[in-house]
């Protein structure tokens, strides 16, 4: 074979390449596209109120026993202060678990 035709070859195999290195950015560059648009839709995690506390008066979802011992009960509420939580008009304290309120749907 001749250093010609070697070089072309060689030209023809990096051409190839190249558009593959290309088309592998793009796949890449929508993935990380997508991974954002999943991260932001996301399913909301309970955050346990010894971990952090949602801000005073910020309407939230909850989860707390009736009484000690009973199994949690997921209600609307809102943190006061002092360990106090505003649950339908009423001031409670076994409040374990929020997380924010959803966005809500859009309308078209």
């Amino acid at each position: 074979m001749s250093l010609m035709r070697e070089l072309r070859s060689v030209g023809e195999e990096l051409s190839g390449y190249a558009e593959l290195m290309d088309s592998s950015a793009r796949a890449m560059e929508d993935l990380l596209r997508d991974n954002e648009k999943l991260k932001a839709a996301s399913v909301q995690q309970w955050i346990s109120v010894e971990e952090k506390l949602p801000e005073p008066g910020m309407r939230v979802i909850i989860a707390r026993p009736y009484e000690p011992g009973q199994p949690l009960r997921v209600e609307q509420g809102c943190y006061s202060t002092n360990g106090w939580w505003k649950v339908y008009g009423t001031n409670v304290k076994r409040v374990k678990y929020w997380m924010p309120m959803p966005k809500p749907p859009e309308v078209a």
